[in-house]
């Protein structure tokens, strides 16, 4: 059996992949990796990004209480000094100066400065903690929807689908009473196909979104 894309499906695909959206798709769906047993929130890049940026908030604090500390700049400097217009030689000047920055009369801009950049280090650190809560809560929702699928695909696999096309062969082999009991039975095995083929494309769906979630945890 040969796939094909639908006809105003194919232009928008193609472009993001090409003329490979104009290609039949396989018969049978591309075989996934297994997800890691493991998710560790703190690799993940969002979580990792919004780490990043509680970072920098604590880093603006620290350089605001760095300005609650008196502060010292030491100049040197030397200077060639060129002979008088009588030829007679200037010795050259050496000099050095000391800048102290005193903190007086500040406290209260400082204060607000520092209670400014508190505020958006604890907004940072709770944006991490919803980040983190929100990463977890996701993978055990896909990991609980993977589950259920991968059970129901093989409920249907494994009882449902061999009952039905049974009972469908019986009808053909002329057992059936009437035209209406073999059309029931026929119809019965192609709904049971076609809820396993769905089963199968959600479970996938559902295994990409998981695998996508956990990235390479190894």
């Amino acid at each position: 059996m040969i796939l094909w894309l639908d006809a105003q499906l194919s232009p928008a695909l193609a472009r993001w992949i090409g003329e490979a959206a104009y290609q039949a798709l396989p018969a049978e769906l591309p075989p996934l990796p297994i997800a890691p047993g493991e998710f560790d929130v703190t690799r993940h890049p969002e979580w990792i990004a919004t780490q990043t940026m509680l970072d920098e908030a604590r880093v603006e604090v620290e350089m605001v209480r760095q300005e609650y500390k008196p502060g010292m700049m030491l100049d040197v400097s030397y200077g060639f000094r060129r002979p008088m217009p009588d030829g007679t030689e200037r010795p050259d000047l050496l000099s050095a100066m000391v800048t102290f920055d005193l903190p007086v009369f500040r406290d209260k801009r400082q204060d607000r400065k520092l209670a400014e950049k508190q505020t958006m280090e604890a907004g940072a650190r709770f944006e991490l903690d919803d980040k983190r809560r929100e990463l977890e809560s996701m993978n055990r929702s896909l990991r609980a929807e993977f589950d259920g699928l991968t059970e129901r695909e093989k409920i249907v696999a494994e009882q449902l689908l061999p009952a039905t096309r049974r009972e469908a062969q019986v009808t053909v082999a002329g057992f059936a009473r009437d035209q209406s009991e073999y059309r029931d039975a026929l119809m019965k095995s192609l709904d049971t196909e076609i809820e396993y083929l769905r089963l199968r494309v959600d479970r996938a769906k559902a295994q990409a979104e998981l695998l996508y979630l956990t990235g390479d945890q190894s």
